[in-house]
């Protein structure tokens, strides 16, 4: 029995690394993602152009939704997540202007 559980430990402790490290690239790549959206934004505004759009928000929700369907994954689980990070990022003109 003290064997199976160390096998299980050693499993769980390789499954924890694991989730640590993709941890680490989700946050990676949003920032990343934030870094570019805050570009967009500064050339948006320096050319005074409309920061939002509409169209461009349908059209990655819309890939998104493949995306979860893809990688079946719940899409109100992922729409809600990016809905999430999108009002955050949208703070980024406030602060650039």
């Amino acid at each position: 029995m003290k064997r199976f559980e160390n096998m299980e430990n050693r499993k769980m402790k390789k499954q924890r690394t694991e989730i640590d490290k993709i941890d680490e690239d989700i946050v990676k790549l949003l920032a990343k993602r934030t870094n570019i959206v805050r570009e967009m934004a500064k050339e948006k505004l320096d050319n005074k152009i409309n920061v939002q759009d509409k169209e461009r928000e349908k059209e990655i929700f819309s890939k998104l939704k493949y995306h979860a369907y893809r990688y079946s994954i719940d899409y109100n689980f992922i729409k809600e997540f990016f809905s999430f990070i999108e009002k955050r990022v949208g703070l980024i003109p406030l602060a650039l202007a």
